[in-house]
């Protein structure tokens, strides 16, 4: 659900709650208040009427009953006067040869009341009229009560009246609040939904695409803030690239084979040099174990993650192949635990063998020459040869230091050609 319809609906569910709220209070008022007008009205007419019954009953009584009776009729009530004993005389709503008839109504609360503090009221049912009725009974100064009812369904009349307008006027404005709310949610929404918009769409890879600047002053300043953010993201994001790509590009140059492993020796990342020097394509995710055959090799790694050490060893595998391996364990908490650097050192190994041996060659070679001219200068030094001995020996020397030069000469022709001075 999108902002502005959350927005509706909440407006919406207050609206509703606050109308109702207000109903059930205003409901309640106005009955209340209605009933307070119609008790201080039948209050003020049994007031006038208490005095007009005891002048009647004084000066005209065969005539008390009928004016009891016009009054009633002209004041829309039932009017009742009950002795002291609690006996009725008379009743505005029964024939008067019937009014002997009714019970005794020394108990009825309002009756109580007003013996016993001049007025009483209650709102009760009625079996006589067999309806519920608000009553109001006055004592007389002869001890008699006047008592005065009205139908509670006239009141709720007068009643609904009041209440169905202010009903209908809260509910109005109810109304009129939510269209309001919901206007101006869905003009402070729209704005804050095209931004949502425009973030998902740049968070799915449309970096060219600018956030909209519609809106009050907060959703503007919230716009230039996440533009100012996506700005800086970008360029984030530029620079990781060509790093990455940097990265990339010497992993991919480095004359060795690399491999990153994670804490399980699972490949995370090689070069194509390692993947050359073990024959085997599309190593990342693969176990270390399937790629390198040789024991040697994947102990090595195990046992740097045993230990947190850099370890360098030099392997021999078949076919006189040998690789120096150089094991290096990463920090933890990263996803990689450890690189390896895998160098073919074979030539070089073949190369020093065959230095090795050219040494010895030349030793053996150099040592003939040596002893020849050393056994020749011995004897020129110690005999005393004849000229043509000597002439001998000294030919001896000079052949074997020919020969001895021209070695020398070999080896300094070898030092250049390995120096790069010569092809």
């Amino acid at each position: 659900m999108r902002l502005g319809s959350r927005f509706s609906t909440l407006f919406g569910v207050l609206a509703a709650c606050a109308a109702i709220v207000l109903v059930v209070l205003l409901d309640a008022t106005v009955r209340k208040a209605t009933e307070d007008r119609v008790l201080d009205r039948v209050s003020r007419e049994a007031e006038h009427l208490s005095q007009d019954w005891l002048h009647w009953t004084a000066e005209r009584p065969a005539d008390a009953d009928r004016l009891l009776r016009e009054a009633a009729a002209a004041l829309a009530c039932r009017i009742t006067i009950v002795g002291a004993d609690g006996r009725v005389f008379h009743d505005t709503d029964l024939p008067a040869t019937r009014v002997s008839e009714m019970e005794n109504h020394g108990s009825r609360p309002e009756i109580l009341d007003a013996h016993r503090t001049g007025s009483g009221t209650s709102r009760r049912f009625s079996a006589t009229e067999s309806e519920r009725r608000i009553y109001y009974a006055r004592a007389l100064s002869d001890g008699s009560v006047l008592r005065v009812s009205v139908s509670v369904a006239g009141v709720e009349q007068i009643e609904q009246a009041y209440l169905w307008t202010t009903r209908v006027a809260i509910f109005g404005a109810c109304i009129l609040l939510f269209l309001i709310g919901s206007a101006a949610a869905r003009r402070f929404s729209e704005p804050i939904g095209q931004l949502t918009d425009a973030a998902h769409a740049i968070a799915a890879g449309e970096h060219g695409r600018d956030l909209p600047r519609a809106g009050g002053e907060e959703v503007q300043l919230l716009a230039a803030a996440l533009q100012r953010m996506k700005d800086s993201l970008a360029r984030s994001a530029d620079r990781a690239e060509a790093e990455r790509r940097l990265t990339a590009m010497v992993f991919e140059r480095l004359p060795d084979g690399l491999v990153v492993i994670d804490k399980n020796l699972h490949v995370l990342e090689t070069n194509v040099r390692f993947s050359r020097m073990i024959g085997i394509t599309d190593l990342v995710g693969r176990a270390l174990y399937d790629l390198l055959r040789h024991r040697s090799l994947y102990d090595l790694f195990g046992e740097t993650l045993r230990t947190h050490e850099t370890i360098e060893r030099t392997v021999r595998l078949a076919d006189d192949i040998v690789w120096q391996v150089t094991v290096v364990a990463l920090p933890e908490g990263s996803r990689a635990a450890a690189v390896g650097v895998f160098r073919d050192v074979t030539r070089l190994e073949r190369t020093e063998a065959m230095r090795r041996t050219f040494v010895g060659d030349v030793s053996h070679e150099l040592r003939t020459p040596i002893a020849s001219i050393a056994a020749a200068a011995e004897t020129l030094a110690e005999g005393d040869p004849d000229e043509g001995e000597a002439a001998h020996l000294l030919g001896l020397i000079r052949r074997q230091s020919d020969r001895m030069r021209a070695l020398i000469d070999d080896l300094m022709d070898l030092a250049q050609i390995e120096s790069g001075a010569v092809e």
